[in-house]
């Protein structure tokens, strides 16, 4: 109804995403493949600014499309963290996908193999963010990304610390602390210039 190419894209993305992940078809139901299920993720939150950047700079201000520094910023960014998320969606029911041939990666690799690759790979996207506050040209901008990407990576680590891996509240809640976080990312990634 907006009239928008850029809009009308990224709801097709998500609803091919959404069938291709959920849905019992030959070759689809990707949730229980390992790596088209962080895919889908990455697609679905990682990539989305770009449909909604191209809207806003041709729709909304009248200008013409460009690819800029914080669009590329925010979309590896928060590609890492949906990778991360897509990931760890496994960890609290590991034994559960064994039971029904799911063939994650944490019950192809083990839990104890894939939780410091998460944890590691989303301390590397706070580094990445951290680096280009840092690099930022206005001096609020800097503050608030290193500041608040700091505070961010301590209580990632913190709270990976704590984790039990063979208890499920401990995962789950640690799965659930990965969403708070990447939801706090989508504030502070606005910072990033």
């Amino acid at each position: 109804m907006s009239g928008s190419p850029p809009l009308l894209l990224n709801q097709i993305l998500f609803f091919l995403c959404g069938c291709a992940y959920s849905l019992p078809l030959p070759f689809l139901r990707w949730k229980s493949h390992t790596f088209m299920a962080p895919l889908c993720l990455v697609i679905t939150m990682g990539l989305t600014g770009l449909p909604f950047y191209m809207h806003t700079q041709q729709y909304v201000l009248g200008r013409p499309f460009v690819i800029t520094r914080p669009l590329i910023l925010m979309g590896a960014i928060m590609s890492i963290f949906a990778f991360v998320n897509g990931l760890l969606k496994d960890l609290p029911d590991v034994e559960g996908d064994k039971k029904f041939g799911m063939n994650t990666l944490c019950v192809l690799l083990g839990k104890e193999k894939v939780f410091p690759l998460c944890v590691n790979t989303m301390l590397v996207g706070y580094g990445c963010a951290l680096i280009a506050g840092a690099s930022s040209s206005f001096m609020i901008n800097k503050l608030v990304t290193i500041i608040g990407h700091s505070i961010l990576a301590l209580i990632l680590w913190i709270q990976s610390k704590k984790v039990d891996l063979d208890n499920f509240e401990s995962t789950f809640g640690f799965y659930m602390l990965i969403w708070k976080l990447t939801f706090v990312e989508y504030i502070l990634i606005h910072f990033l210039r």
